[in-house]
């Protein structure tokens, strides 16, 4: 079986709203434990207000130690 690794994920401009940054926080939660090589998150250019940004956010930091960097501009 092939393993794949996601390293960076961009999901730039794709009108993203607080419902599903609700989704990507959960899903966030369950590939990092099993996919541990996410260094790169970009949300820009989305319609994630303060409320979404905290699902995203909520994951918890051991979930995310490989991380590196994450773009959110409203």
């Amino acid at each position: 079986m092939v393993s794949c690794r996601v390293q960076q994920l961009s999901l730039r401009y794709n009108g993203i709203t607080d419902i599903g940054a609700v989704g990507i926080g959960l899903a966030l939660g369950n590939v990092m434990r099993q996919n541990q090589k996410l260094l790169f998150l970009n949300l820009t250019g989305n319609k994630i207000g303060d409320v979404g940004a905290h699902h995203i956010a909520d994951v918890r930091f051991t979930d995310l130690i490989s991380l590196c960097s994450a773009f959110y501009v409203s």
